[in-house]
């Protein structure tokens, strides 16, 4: 509890008999926190004509002087402990003299001890419906000492990821532990403590839990349509993920196993059979990666279907090949495309921006081309190859959606 007693009275400037006579406009202040081991501080008011210098001494209970100098501060020391602390301010100029006034007193001073909470992690995933703890380790106070029976209150936070100034307390969550609802799905969240005792002083202690969010989760297995007969196609279907739709944010892969071992280079939703997987057992590993989702990775595997040999047939049905395209911004107002081609055999290719044709004539040598497209504007593109038709081969196109920078 802080006790003040009125400073001397200010002189208006209308009673000044004289212009070369001093004038105090408003008295000097004192301010800090009185407690043993803090400082307080105290200005020499405001006069008329501005001061030359000040001089500041210190008093306990108004008649004791404890510190005299040019100094506006004053460090509390032990034995001020129930006192009253005030500061009596001197000005000088070179042509009027000098003048005192004193400040109000503080006081009475108490002597307090620190209160510190040292760091323990808040405990638990940061996902709606998992159950936060604050987990407060013991309270201690200066070298360390333990305080026991230490009342803490709690408060939960949430605010907008790298934003200042979107604090929101969280209505209700003021026990130990919190668990996340989807309205707090996006938000940083975290755990203010503040521990009281008789005796002690101390101030809140914040704990991160983190962002709040949803785990990338494949909620139905990727399945796979098709003849499995080798010279065919099959065709994976990705199952059901959260998140539900492919963004900038969230991206699916694809690998194709033989007999649980990756195929090379089989990385597109369809997979043209070979002689290689003949009485083989096939499957498709399908991989969601997000950004912003904990954890931000899961995969999920096909039942396995067994492959059998190329029938012999005349003539042999047309071939539909396998396109892939990949890109990717490799700096401002330009990307880099790569197509693949199964089977690898010489071609042509047109790739399209959107529905506008931006490169013609493309070469696939040995089921391989690599386009560099320049003067691009910034923001996402989506490219399409079409794959061009020939003899006994038919047309296939593939896509894909890159951020240039």
């Amino acid at each position: 509890m802080v006790g003040l007693v009125l400073a001397p009275s200010v002189v208006p400037a209308a009673q000044a008999e004289a212009a070369d006579e001093w004038i105090l406009v408003s008295p000097p202040d004192i301010w800090g926190t009185p407690r043993v081991g803090e400082s307080l501080g105290a200005n020499q008011g405001e006069w008329r004509p501005g001061p030359y210098a000040a001089k500041f001494t210190w008093l306990r209970d108004g008649t004791t002087v404890l510190e005299s100098s040019s100094y506006s501060s004053y460090d509390i020391q032990p034995e001020d402990e129930g006192h009253m602390i005030s500061a009596r301010v001197t000005v000088t100029h070179p042509e009027l003299g000098e003048r005192t006034t004193t400040t109000a007193q503080i006081g009475p001073i108490n002597a307090d001890r620190p209160l510190y909470a040292p760091d323990s992690p808040v405990l638990g995933l940061p996902h709606p419906g998992h159950t936060l703890d604050a987990n407060p380790a013991p309270w201690v106070t200066d070298g360390g000492v333990v305080v026991p029976d230490v009342d803490v209150a709690y408060q939960w936070i949430r605010s907008v990821p790298n934003q200042d100034n979107t604090d929101e307390a969280i209505p209700g969550a003021t026990q130990r532990t919190y668990t996340p609802t989807p309205e707090d799905l996006g938000w940083s969240i975290r755990a203010t403590l503040t521990g009281t005792k008789p005796g002690y002083y101390s101030y809140p202690v914040t704990k991160h839990a983190g962002v709040i969010v949803v785990k990338v989760q494949n909620l139905s297995v990727p399945t796979v349509g098709g003849d499995a007969v080798v010279g065919s196609v099959l065709t994976g279907r990705q199952g059901t993920w959260v998140p539900s739709v492919e963004s900038e944010y969230f991206r699916l892969s694809f690998q194709w196993l033989r007999d649980g071992t990756e195929i090379p280079r089989a990385t597109s939703p369809d997979y043209l059979l070979t002689d290689a997987d003949a009485g083989r057992q096939v499957s498709l590993r399908v991989t969601g990666n997000a950004y912003g989702y904990f954890p931000h990775r899961a995969a999920a595997t096909s039942l396995p279907t067994a492959v059998r040999a190329r029938p012999i047939v005349s003539p042999p049905a047309p071939i539909r090949p396998v396109v892939s395209l990949t890109g990717r911004s490799t700096k401002r107002g330009a990307a880099t495309l790569k197509i693949r081609v199964t089977p690898r055999r010489a071609a042509t290719a047109t790739i399209l921006d959107g529905r506008k044709a931006v490169k013609r004539a493309v070469k696939v040598t040995n089921g391989i081309a690599t386009v560099r497209l320049t003067r691009l504007k910034k923001g996402r593109h989506t490219f399409t190859v079409r794959y061009a038709a020939q003899p006994g081969v038919m047309a296939a196109s593939a896509r894909v959606t890159v951020r240039v920078r």
